[in-house]
């Protein structure tokens, strides 16, 4: 399953904490398989996808930065894991994006924690759009619009992409304290398996991209 990013949103989508049905499928030619649509991590495709075996991870997000490749399949070792989410070069200050979300891993035993079977696959989500528009800042403090990292508990199955750093956008009159403050737009890691059998590891999900702006400006 494709992550979500610009071109689309896929039928069923990691809200974060369990697995949300938009009711449509997003995608022009569907959710499933390994490209990668802009910004959005590819979902993992079997090594033999007749049988749903041989799995591989799904690939990361992209926003500022292209997101990882998806891992190999278990065994027979192919590079049929989810495409990288692409960079975006038309961001500007004037346009931001939200950070591409991992596309999930493959899955046929459905290891790893999570509400449902296979769940534990999925990719994770993009960092969101902080914008703040100020006269000043007072003290120390963080922005984040980090994006998350997909699943470490999986497997005998094929782990899920990270999701790509979102954007910030500081805009102030007084420069003079906006350096106080700490900003970070960082991609997540890709999921990693934790089986250490002959069965595993299977293919592990590829990290994410990130971008995050910072302007100043004085008046």
């Amino acid at each position: 399953m494709k992550g979500e990013g610009v071109v689309g949103t896929p039928r069923y989508v990691n809200n974060g904490t369990s697995l949300f049905d938009t009711g449509v499928d997003g995608y022009p030619n569907g959710s499933s398989a390994r490209g990668g649509p802009g910004n959005a991590g590819g979902g993992g495709t079997d090594g033999d996808a007749t049988s749903n075996t041989m799995n591989s991870g799904g690939g990361g997000g992209g926003n500022g930065a292209r997101g990882g490749h998806g891992g190999n399949t278990w065994s027979s070792n192919v590079a049929t894991g989810g495409e990288s989410g692409l960079p975006l070069d038309l961001v500007s200050t004037n346009r931001l994006i939200l950070g591409g979300g991992g596309g999930a891993g493959s899955s046929n035993d459905g290891t790893g924690d999570g509400p449902l079977t296979g769940y534990a696959s999925s990719g994770a989500t993009g960092g969101g759009i902080v914008l703040v528009r100020t006269g000043s800042v007072a003290g120390f403090g963080s922005i984040l619009a980090n994006g998350a990292s997909a699943s470490s508990t999986v497997a005998n199955d094929g782990s899920g992409g990270g999701g790509a750093g979102g954007a910030i956008l500081v805009t102030a009159t007084n420069t003079a304290s906006l350096g106080q403050l700490s900003l970070s737009a960082t991609g997540g890691n890709g999921g990693s398996n934790t089986a250490t059998t002959a069965q595993g590891p299977h293919g592990p999900g590829g990290a994410a991209g990130r971008r995050y702006f910072h302007q100043r400006r004085s008046g």
